[in-house]
């Protein structure tokens, strides 16, 4: 018996579709599909969780579980659990998400469950599309261990950090008298220190005064690119000016090219033009892709397969056809620059049904994102007027391209035409303040995580949603703000654990990981030398464990 292994129920069914005369068998309160050949079953996310029975710390005994014997929550896996330890596989085909957490979410059930360690193939797709499904199945490659093993490293790592450095923090806040439920990570550390950081440079930002000057032309502004440091030296240039003064122009021209949707461009764009947050974004687009409207969307490329149907992708769209029509046969693929071996650029499968409010936000998003990579450029004339050194600019649109369909660009105002007259002009000076830097708002932030190499691109919007969880940070009209508790863990951990703020650890630890994916470095390699680091860290942090937690408890006193 053949035993093939999705990561969701959904998409369990939809590679039942593929096969003759499949069933669909009702187990407890959940169902899996089945002919005489090949059966069909699922996991639903993660199905076992790391766990310690030690107390204390530093701990790194640790082993994996099922959910429902870590948390009552997760009570409901255990049907999935019991369902695969009841089934004797012949052979085993993971066909889970092709990516590192989808790799352990299959190889766990597989190893724990099944009890099955040869004989292990994955179907690799980035779609669910029945045709997609059926060439995944027809051309089988062995299961991708590396991945597997990477993504359980990570999850242990994760653990190792994460529960004993909380474990270390509650401890010497308890001996000190309190028992607030803390918590630190070694990505959460330094995207704490990123936004503390870039607060402190805001409060501590002094405004400088600085003086502007503009001439009006027959209502056009043109600004001097200078800022002038006083009404003084503003009011000495005015007066070396002429009464009148000629207009020179300069025309440019500009092509703006869609490329595909990449994750982080997808969470970007739905924050920046309908403030769904990136969190949400990533729930939205998992959704659609489990519902067969898109391809995956945890990738890193920008740049769609040579052998993507688009011209049926295009036929089969039910949304924006009257557009998408006009480019069957006739489109060019303008590809980004990034990459990814797993997955492709997201796309839009063809296939569709009626969506929420906030789904369709996001589908129409991705939709008219793939429109726009398949369309013209963008064509934009830039002018630059010159009134001496005074300048004015403007934009106007020459070909529309991809905008017709992607109108999220924004494009000036266009000039008028000037001729080899001398003009009046009025004018204008305006007093003004340096600003201080501004705040990340959840989009920018991950594009920071991202240029830092800070996370990855699935766990950076969870991390950011943890924060906001353990009230380090809380939104204010859309940017984010540290509470005084995010202040308070950050100054501790400055003073005491400077090791798990700095980016260094754990951008120096996702290296590593890349290195384990390549087959390059072994996971115990990585494990003993992140042991290592933690035992140092918490040697430390014990001899100054009072200090710590008088201090902490100082700190949330004065919060409370």
């Amino acid at each position: 018996m053949k035993v093939i292994v999705a990561e969701k129920p959904n998409v369990a069914r939809k590679i039942a579709q593929i096969f003759d005369n499949i069933k669909q068998i009702k187990f407890r309160n959940i169902s899996y599909f089945q002919n005489s050949e090949i059966t069909i079953i699922s996991a639903v996310g993660h199905l076992y969780g790391l766990d310690s029975d030690k107390p204390g710390f530093p701990v790194f005994d640790i082993k994996w579980k099922p959910y429902y014997e870590i948390s009552k929550d997760m009570e409901y896996t255990r049907d999935y659990v019991d369902l695969a330890k009841s089934i004797k596989p012949d052979e085993v085909i993971i066909a889970t998400d092709f990516d590192i957490e989808g790799s352990l979410i299959g190889y766990n059930l597989v190893r724990f469950a099944l009890n099955k360690a040869k004989n292990i193939y994955r179907m690799k797709f980035s779609s669910i599309v029945p045709k997609e499904l059926m060439k995944a199945y027809n051309n089988l490659i062995e299961f991708d261990y590396n991945n597997a093993i990477a993504g359980e490293t990570r999850h242990i790592l994760d653990w190792y950090y994460g529960i004993n450095l909380s474990r270390a923090l509650m401890d010497a806040l308890k001996k000190a008298g309190a028992k607030n439920v803390l918590s630190i990570g070694r990505v959460q550390g330094p995207t704490l220190s990123l936004v503390l950081n870039r607060e402190i440079s805001i409060m501590n930002f002094k405004p400088e005064e600085y003086f502007s000057i503009q001439l009006e032309i027959e209502d056009i502004i043109f600004k001097h690119p200078k800022a002038f440091k006083s009404k003084l030296e503003a009011e000495a240039y005015i007066k070396q000016l002429p009464d009148k003064i000629s207009i020179r122009e300069e025309k440019t021209q500009e092509k703006v090219v869609f490329t595909p949707f990449d994750l982080t461009t997808l969470l970007t764009e739905a924050y920046r033009i309908h403030k769904i947050s990136p969190n949400e974004t990533m729930k939205i687009s998992q959704k659609l892709y489990e519902d067969g409207l898109i391809s995956y969307p945890r990738t890193s490329s920008q740049k769609y397969p040579q052998n993507l149907p688009i011209d049926s992708i295009l036929k089969n769209l039910k949304i924006h056809k009257e557009y998408s029509s006009k480019l069957i046969g006739n489109y060019t693929v303008h590809q980004g620059k990034k990459d990814d071996p797993a997955h492709p650029a997201i796309y839009p499968t063809g296939f569709y049904r009626e969506l929420d409010e906030k789904s369709f936000k996001i589908y129409d998003l991705i939709v008219r994102r793939f429109l726009a990579a398949l369309s013209k450029p963008l064509v934009i004339e830039k002018t630059k007027l010159y009134a001496g050194e005074f300048v004015a600019t403007g934009e106007k649109i020459v070909e529309k391209g991809g905008y017709e369909i992607y109108p999220y660009v924004n494009i000036e105002k266009e000039l008028p035409k000037f001729d080899k007259n001398e003009y009046s002009f009025q004018v204008k000076t305006k007093r003004s303040k340096t600003q201080p830097p501004h705040r990340y708002n959840e989009a920018s932030l991950i594009k920071e995580l991202e240029k830092r190499e800070l996370g990855t691109k699935a766990t950076r919007p969870i991390i950011i949603n943890t924060l906001f969880n353990r009230s380090y940070f809380i939104k204010k009209k859309s940017q984010i703000v540290p509470t005084q508790l995010g202040f308070a863990i950050k100054e501790i951990l400055d003073e005491y654990l400077p090791e798990i703020t700095s980016e260094d650890l754990t951008r120096e630890i996702e290296k590593k990981l890349e290195l384990l994916q390549e087959g390059k470095i072994s996971k115990e390699e990585i494990l003993e030398q992140n042991k290592e680091i933690i035992s140092e860290i918490i040697e430390k942090f014990m001899k100054k464990e009072d200090e710590i937690g008088k201090k902490l408890l100082e700190k949330i006193k004065k919060i409370t």
